[in-house]
């Protein structure tokens, strides 16, 4: 195959008012070597992708200790689990992100609370929107595989294919509103990251497919230390349409929603600050009553 191809679920864009009929929840890749884009992408790009887990049929992403981003559309229940390297951690909590002004619909985003410590997280993409265009990124996603069409400038994925663990490259090309539609209904209305698949323009291009939603894109900055690291810049949500082959993908933009992200997770180090000021004022009081 000249291609391979991992996303979300299948989605029409219309031109107009850009709904999307259907979540999207896949990966797929564009092949320009014989790369395995089924092993860890810190083969190529030094990245380790152990902390994009699954939810339900689709993916999710650790962000903290305790907490996880994934497409609100994949659902998850308290009582639940996602999944991180083999285990299962259960749902302790659900946080849905609120409609955005002006808006009538949610955005296609929410947060989990698990009961048992995560193996590791990702830090959050803290740069605005206007600075991710042109940026490349790694895609990783949970979706079908697939081939290239139309000279390499859309796709197409298959259901018989496994749907593991994958990752790719792709670029920013903008941002847009989009709003997805469940079973034709209207549902979610996201800020969200644009991609455009075309073989070639990155060195391991990749677009989304079936079972990629909840994934993540991230992008490279400076580590502070004379490094780097990848962040998280997006979560996988939609495509367009598979019927004729896909060309177009979007990632619910992380900057649009960080500081909800932020200020939903508490803090653990002021949490701890807090009670040991609680605790050092009751002593003071304490010492005071016996005097």
């Amino acid at each position: 195959m000249s291609a391979k191809a991992r996303l979300c679920r299948r989605a029409v864009g219309l031109l107009a008012c850009l709904v999307v009929s259907s979540p999207a929840m896949a990966v797929v890749l564009g092949r320009t070597d014989i790369s395995d884009f089924s092993n860890p992408a810190s083969n190529w790009y030094g990245m380790d992708w152990s902390y994009v887990g699954r939810n339900g049929v689709g993916g999710a992403v650790a962000v903290d200790d305790y907490w996880v981003l994934t497409a609100r559309h994949l659902g998850g229940s308290v009582g639940g689990t996602v999944s991180f390297g083999g285990t299962n951690y259960t749902i302790a909590e659900v946080k849905y992100a609120p409609t955005d002004s002006g808006q009538t619909l949610p955005p296609d985003l929410m947060l989990l609370r698990v009961t048992q410590k995560l193996p590791g997280h990702y830090d959050l993409y803290t740069g605005n929107l206007s600075s991710m265009t042109n940026k490349e990124v790694i895609v990783v996603g949970y979706g079908y595989d697939g081939t290239s069409t139309d000279g390499g400038t859309k796709y197409s994925w298959s259901t018989g294919t496994a749907t593991v663990e994958r990752w790719g490259t792709n670029k920013i090309t903008g941002n847009t509103r989009v709003t997805g539609s469940v079973k034709e209904t209207p549902t979610y209305n996201s800020r969200c990251l644009e991609m455009e698949f075309t073989l070639g323009n990155t060195q391991y291009e990749a677009g989304m497919a079936d079972r990629d939603s909840g994934g993540g894109i991230f992008v490279k900055v400076s580590d502070g230390a004379g490094g780097y690291k990848w962040v998280l810049a997006g979560i996988n949500a939609y495509v367009d349409n598979q019927v004729t082959g896909v060309d177009k993908n979007w990632a619910v933009a992380i900057p649009s929603y960080y500081n909800w992200i932020t200020t939903t997770i508490p803090e653990p180090a002021t949490f701890s600050v807090l009670l040991g000021g609680a605790a050092l004022l009751a002593a003071r009081r304490r010492r005071r009553k016996a005097a």
